[in-house]
């Protein structure tokens, strides 16, 4: 046997591991938002903060947040996207998302935020004027990046992943 071949099933396993964690991560946003039992998300407008494999690059390929944008899509949801490194260079990902050079404008009749990739560009917007073009009220922070306290003076309801709340971010 070929020493790569062993390693298949850990790189198998981790794989699979990833998409169910991106399943979860879709489930809790249906949870939340979704019309009816079936966690359908048709028709619901969703705010995508991060699209590239990570911060400080432009690079998309094998991106978690667009298999994340993917799975939502599938169920039916309608999507906004802001992305700092894609202000310029603008790729076409309009089967997908409705990319925009704009956070505020990303989040107009969102019924939530999904904080994507970990972009520290995120903690400074302005969230009180994402959350007056919003419709809804939560923020699914899945890089627990943001600062609860600075969501919920802006009117919103921080959500991350395992805790119960966001650390508080030193200005």
């Amino acid at each position: 046997m070929r020493p790569g071949r062993r390693r298949l099933p850990l790189l198998r396993a981790t794989l699979e591991t990833n998409v169910s964690h991106q399943r979860q991560l879709v489930d809790r946003v249906a949870a939340a938002c979704g019309r009816g039992e079936d966690g359908s998300l048709q028709g619901v407008r969703l705010a995508l903060y991060g699209l590239t494999f990570k911060s400080g690059t432009s690079d998309l390929r094998d991106s978690p947040a667009l298999s994340v944008a993917r799975l939502l899509r599938e169920r039916g949801a309608e999507l906004s996207a802001y992305d700092p490194a894609l202000c310029e260079e603008r790729p076409d990902l309009s089967d997908l998302v409705d990319l925009l050079d704009d956070p505020v404008r990303a989040a107009e009749g969102a019924a939530a935020c999904l904080v994507l990739t970990e972009w520290p560009e995120l903690r400074d917007l302005d969230w009180a004027a994402i959350a007056a073009r919003m419709t809804g009220r939560e923020v699914h922070d899945f890089r627990n990046l943001l600062d609860a306290d600075r969501l919920a003076r802006a009117g919103l309801s921080w959500h991350g992943i395992g805790r119960t709340q966001a650390p508080t971010r030193v200005a």
